[in-house]
């Protein structure tokens, strides 16, 4: 880059005119100079001028204004709107503010009249012509960071006049409300922002015109087109001018509505832990405390218990034991689940005998008859079918009617097994929510509250054997059915 203290640059300096005696004076010139670090180059006419300052070869064109019968200020206008960029210089014959105005009008950066011109003037008008082409160049190159950086930038940018009137938006900012950047230009910060957050934005909005704030940071909601409201977050600065006064305020918005949402299901889930840690903590000690009661009664040599007495408690103690153990498995399962590390089986299943195995071990904590009809052969693995089943039986004992039946039933296309009760219908908005983890239809006086993982843990292994859970109300009654891939049928032997 050249400058008037770069004395050993070397410029490239291109005349069109078409008299030979002014290129020849104008050589001269030049290598008189104290510097002498030009190389003056000559095009004799228009076309061949345009040509070569289209070729962009030189540093800087000096133009005569009047080239045998055609216009060097035309010239200097084609070769502008052509794409040149190196300084044009006019070389006019004799003061004439007009056709001076004329050649600055047409893009020429200064102008110079040829009876007037010395060595040092001509090296002057040169070097100054660099010099503001490189700082124009170096302006037009910022402003060019500047818009892409405005127009690409993911958060919303706003330049705002000190009125508080939008001038300029980028399309990440019209598109957090709604609008097309030509849409939202001219609307005031009043009319974008939630009413009751008015005052405190525009008291903060002028303590930083009055200057008694550097910078603000604001936390908002901003009406959206049709009028909804969107929470961001607003930092603002003054931009002054060269003499130290402010003319407008940039603005940077950020839209922090997912960041909020992703807050409040933050919140949710530490609500669901404490609410989890209260459950269990709730279902350990009631077993818990029957199991070291009747543990210390069996230990106590005063208590004199007949056969059928001390039996009675052992089994009560066995009973307390196998809830606890399918406690720890729902909870074992949920944890693996939620890191994916539970891994299933997917062999030959006889969902009737796993059927069977599962009332038998809650026939003595079952006090309502349960029916089995049917039979089927389902892919899947044994242990998690079982505890589907037993958590959609023990759901039918604790909040089902009086009578429970499970069915299993075949088809060519899946396997099935359904649980039914006639209790009370499950209410039409929890049909589904009642498989989400810590979630209850139902509480029944004197029943211990349960955990609310059953349902979401028997859907969970449901999907991962490549089945399904749902809920239906079917004739009176409340159906839960396991759908899971047939089994093939036995390679009959030869």
């Amino acid at each position: 880059m050249i400058t008037l203290s770069e004395v050993t640059s070397l410029v490239e300096v291109l005349l069109i005119d078409d008299d030979q005696d002014d290129y020849l004076l104008t050589a001269d010139m030049l290598a008189s100079t104290d510097r002498g670090h030009f190389t003056l180059h000559w095009a004799k006419d228009y076309d061949s001028g345009l040509e070569r300052i289209l070729r962009d070869e030189q540093d800087v064109y000096l133009i005569d204004v009047r080239l045998a019968g055609r216009s060097g200020i035309d010239l200097i206008s084609e070769a502008v709107s052509k794409g040149g960029v190196k300084p044009l210089i006019a070389f006019t014959g004799s003061r004439d503010s007009v056709t001076d105005q004329a050649a600055m009008e047409a893009g020429a950066v200064d102008y110079l009249i040829k009876g007037e011109v010395t060595p040092d003037i001509l090296e002057r008008t040169i070097r100054y012509a660099l010099e503001r082409h490189q700082t124009a160049g170096r302006m037009a190159e910022s402003e060019e960071l500047f818009r892409l950086a405005f127009q690409d930038a993911p958060i919303g940018m706003v330049l705002v006049s000190l009125e508080g009137v939008l001038f300029r938006v980028n399309p990440a900012f019209a598109q957090m409300l709604g609008y097309s950047p030509d849409e939202i230009v001219g609307k005031t910060f009043e009319e974008i922002t939630a009413p009751n957050d008015r005052a405190a934005s525009g008291g903060a909005v002028l303590q930083l015109v009055r200057g008694e704030l550097a910078s603000i940071h604001l936390s908002k909601r901003y009406l959206q087109k049709d009028r909804s409201s969107v929470p961001a977050e607003l930092r603002a600065s003054v931009v002054s001018g060269p003499d130290g006064q402010p003319r407008y305020l940039v603005a940077h918005v950020v839209d922090v509505s997912e960041l909020q949402e992703a807050n409040s299901r933050l919140q949710d889930l530490v609500a669901s832990q404490t609410n989890l840690i209260a459950s269990v903590s709730h279902e350990l000690r009631t077993p818990l405390t029957s199991l070291i009661g009747f543990a210390e009664v069996l230990s106590d040599a005063s208590h004199d218990m007949t056969p059928d007495e001390r039996t009675e408690v052992l089994r009560v103690i066995s009973d307390q034991g196998a809830d606890l153990s399918d406690l720890i498995d729902d909870l074992l399962v949920a944890a693996r689940t939620e890191i994916g590390e539970l891994t299933v089986k997917s062999i030959s299943v006889d969902l009737r005998a796993q059927v069977a195995q599962v009332i038998g071990s809650m026939s003595r904590t079952a006090p309502k008859p349960i029916k089995i009809n049917g039979g089927a052969r389902a892919m899947g693995d044994p242990q998690r079918v079982r505890q589907i089943l037993r958590n959609l039986v023990s759901n039918s004992i604790e909040y089902g009617g009086s009578e429970i039946t499970i069915t299993a039933e075949q088809t060519a296309n899946h396997a099935t097994v359904s649980v039914a009760d006639n209790g009370s219908p499950i209410p039409a908005e929890l049909t589904e929510r009642i498989f989400e983890p810590y979630v209850r239809a139902q509480h029944r006086e004197g029943l211990t509250q349960s955990v609310g993982l059953g349902l979401s843990i028997s859907r969970q292994l449901a999907e991962l054997m490549n089945g399904r859970l749902s809920y239906q109300r079917n004739k009176g009654s409340n159906v839960f059915e396991l759908q899971l891939p047939p089994a093939p049928e036995p390679k009959s032997s030869a």
